[in-house]
């Protein structure tokens, strides 16, 4: 039900549920079981999307880093966890702390898994952005790839 409401734009009510179902997955599966890690990385990206930055990025920081414990730095979901939390960092007023944790991302993603990547081509775009807000030359270049 949860994601059908997060589908649908819902992120407020869907957050009980995804609190809830965080609860037993800890409970259940155990702070680092990969379905806990998962559901963390969702109540996070649930509370960046209703600008709950602050608690998006407490989340975040605590599933990043227990993602790249577990599953490693160069995982999806762990670099999908560091993407989110660069935007909260970012929402916070901390643009250049931001930028350097999408340039590490990005380029884990690039090493991993390519320049055409579906998701080293967002992380660049959101890196691409930031460097221009800072006043600094794109480094992902991703307007040059069409």
């Amino acid at each position: 039900m949860a994601a059908c409401l997060i589908g649908l734009g819902r992120n407020g009510e869907a957050k009980p549920l995804i609190v809830d179902c965080l609860a037993h997955h800890r409970e259940a599966l155990g702070e680092d079981h990969h379905e806990t890690l998962r559901t963390g990385y969702v109540l996070g990206v649930i509370c960046f999307n209703l600008g709950e930055y602050q608690t998006a990025k407490d989340i975040l920081e605590s599933t990043a880093s227990s993602q790249r414990n577990v599953l490693g730095e160069d995982r999806k979901d762990s670099l999908q966890s560091m993407h989110i939390l660069a935007l909260a960092l970012d929402a916070l007023g901390d643009t250049r702390a931001a930028c350097d944790r999408l340039r590490t991302t990005w380029q884990i993603l690039v090493n991993s898994f390519g320049r055409n990547d579906p998701d080293t081509t967002h992380v660049g775009k959101d890196l691409d952005r930031l460097c221009a807000r800072l006043g600094e030359p794109p480094i992902a270049g991703i307007s040059r790839l069409g």
